[in-house]
């Protein structure tokens, strides 16, 4: 009987430590499910302030350029008006990094959205200006400043996105760029339909409007990010990142990835309309068909990146697509002398859709892990420095395409233009490809450094060691090393035993022993 109740006494431990981990696993699954919950909802909310950010962005085109003709605008002059806009958010991403690093993401991504809203709206009413250089100087100072609030949002959201979703930031950029491409797809239609039906104001003060509720909404449900509190003073270094060969190399395709996009809007309507004789409204469907192509394909390539760690190779798939499809728009008859029909320009443009895509979701998450494989801190400041690395260089990319565009357009013809862009594409995939084997040698090198084994330590969280950073780039950079993944669990597992009551009985037998 004696024997039986320190059998039970014994047991009874063994029971409720079982109970505590049970009860504790059941509350670590309902705080991570209200996690997840969380993250969901941001990343809508995102999406959606993205989708009406890019309405106005794109609101302005269909009708813009008439009503300024009517004010007494010259069309070069529209063109800038129109063009400043990427211009400024290619000058103001990179300040995001040091004004984030003292306010905050979510105190940036709000004002961002409502500098875009409120001059949105103001836009609308500068209708009443008077003609001439008076309207000019205001478009110009309103479309500035409502750039600028759009260069601080694009950063700082992509950063709430990287922050948010350390994992998947291939997938969700994915799903944040393709609310993007919608904004941009149905803007234009909206801007025309609404200055159709009350004219100038009705396309700037509805859509301003919506952005202004977005930033409220945003306001009132957007989280503060939990672990920017201690990292606001920690900067990173902007020398440091170009210094990386794999980044500056993904930084050239995307920045040739904006300048095709740019071109393209410059020049294909001028194209279309002397070899195919079409009208607006084929035209207008026509350019809908890369962004229709890029919209819907930006979730799988975010998918292919994430869960497959095929970013590099995904990338070089959308250059070498970007290749094929610039060059078959209108194929250099000196290369290939063929008439181009319907039949040849619409898989040309639906190519041009699927390798811009491939090209661009994969940048953010591949930029970062390089930053993060080569020694950079995996903190706030290096994911807001790497969102406006590359917001600025698709920015750029975006303004010089259709400045060198239009003037190379009139000088060497659009066949030879297309050529040169393709050839350009080759360059950057050759580029990719060399900076990708550098990588690799270089980590090599690394792990077979004797100096390089002995200084790497074994923390207990996740590190790049030699034998994990060879693997960095394809896929993720976020892993430990198996011998220190070894060595940490070997370590717990050790702990366990020795606190376990079953080994406190073992120890106490051994010492009556």
């Amino acid at each position: 009987c004696s024997s039986s109740m320190a059998d039970k006494d014994e047991i009874s431990p063994l029971i409720a430590n079982g109970a505590s981990d049970i009860s504790e696993s059941a509350e670590n699954s309902e705080s991570s499910s209200t996690y997840r919950g969380a993250n969901i909802f941001l990343l809508i909310t995102l999406s959606v302030s993205n989708f009406f950010a890019a309405l106005s962005f794109s609101v302005l085109s269909p009708f813009f350029p008439g009503a300024a003709e009517a004010k007494g605008i010259s069309l070069t002059l529209t063109g800038i008006i129109i063009g400043e806009f990427e211009l400024m958010i290619f000058l103001s991403s990179p300040f995001v990094v040091h004004i984030a690093a003292h306010v905050g993401n979510r105190f940036v991504y709000i004002c961002g959205l409502f500098i875009c809203g409120t001059c949105s709206v103001l836009f609308g009413v500068l209708e009443y200006c008077p003609n001439g250089s008076t309207f000019a100087i205001m478009c110009l100072l309103t479309r500035g400043i409502g750039a600028f609030g759009g260069g601080i949002f694009l950063v700082s959201s992509f950063a709430i996105l990287a922050h948010s979703f350390p994992d998947k930031v291939s997938t969700v950029t994915g799903i944040v760029e393709m609310a993007l491409g919608l904004g941009y797809m149905v803007g234009p239609a909206l801007g025309g339909a609404f200055y159709d039906l009350g004219g100038f104001r009705l396309p700037f003060f509805t859509v301003g409007g919506l952005v202004l509720l977005t930033a409220v909404a945003a306001y009132l449900f957007t989280p503060a990010l939990p672990a920017e509190s201690g990292e606001h003073n920690r900067s990173a270094s902007f020398l440091k990142f170009f210094s990386i060969p794999i980044a500056l190399a993904i930084l050239i395709s995307y920045a040739a990835t904006g300048a095709m996009y740019g071109m393209l809007d410059a020049t294909m309507e001028p194209y279309l309309t002397a070899a195919f004789h079409f009208s607006s409204t084929i035209i207008g469907l026509i350019f809908l068909t890369p962004s229709l192509v890029y919209t819907l394909s930006a979730v799988l390539w975010g998918r292919l990146t994430d869960s497959m760690g095929w970013g590099i190779g995904v990338l070089i798939f959308g250059l070498i697509g970007c290749t094929i499809g610039v060059f078959f728009i209108n194929p250099a008859s000196f290369v290939l002398p063929i008439k181009p029909t319907l039949f040849t320009l619409l898989p040309a443009l639906v190519l041009v859709g699927l390798g811009s895509s491939a090209v661009m979701i994969p940048v953010y998450g591949l930029c970062l892990d390089a930053a993060y494989a080569n020694g950079m801190d995996e903190n706030i400041a290096t994911i807001n420095l790497v969102s406006g690395v590359t917001n600025s260089a698709y920015s750029l990319g975006v303004f010089i395409g259709p400045t060198l565009g239009g003037r190379l357009y009139d000088t060497i013809g659009f066949d030879k233009l297309l050529f040169a862009y393709s050839g350009l594409f080759v360059v950057c995939a050759v580029l990719l490809g060399i900076s990708r084997a550098y990588s690799r040698y270089r980590n090599v090198k690394l792990a077979e450094s004797p100096k390089a084994s002995a200084d790497v330590p074994c923390p207990a969280s996740t590190v790049d060691s030699p034998a994990a950073i060879e693997h960095s780039i394809f896929p993720r950079s976020r892993r430990s090393s198996i011998s220190c993944l070894a060595s940490h669990y070997s370590y717990q597992y050790t702990v366990q035993i020795i606190e376990s009551p079953r080994a406190n009985r073992f120890g106490a037998a051994a010492s009556s022993a």
